[in-house]
């Protein structure tokens, strides 16, 4: 569970490293910072997948699960603009699993 914190972690504070860049560079910042989100996205799944393999009949992951899965089809097909906050709730609930991961330990079911 250490590395799903580590590895949740190094995700997370990717995209909000950029900002110590900004002074040195503020033209290309951006596209990085939207590079390093996607990266963030992977590496967010690949935790989701990691803590599901775990716990696999804990009820919060399976949410984080389907959320994600719906995510994609209704981006895709839609062009609505609240869409857009989706990853970053999704990013935040997945954080609260494995960061509270002592108190789902027990709770398998």
């Amino acid at each position: 569970m250490k590395d799903l914190k580590k590895l949740n972690t190094i995700a997370l504070l990717m995209p909000v490293s950029t900002l110590l860049f900004y002074p040195w560079m503020k033209d290309g910042i951006f596209i990085f910072a939207l590079l390093l989100t996607m990266v963030t996205g992977f590496l967010q799944a690949i935790a989701g997948l990691s803590f599901w393999w775990r716990f696999p009949k804990n009820n919060y992951i399976r949410v984080y699960l389907l959320s994600v899965i719906i995510f994609f089809p209704l981006k895709y097909f839609t062009d609505q603009d609240w869409l857009w906050g989706i990853p970053l709730v999704l990013c935040l609930y997945l954080s609260i699993l494995i960061y509270n991961s002592k108190n789902t330990d027990h709770e398998n079911t």
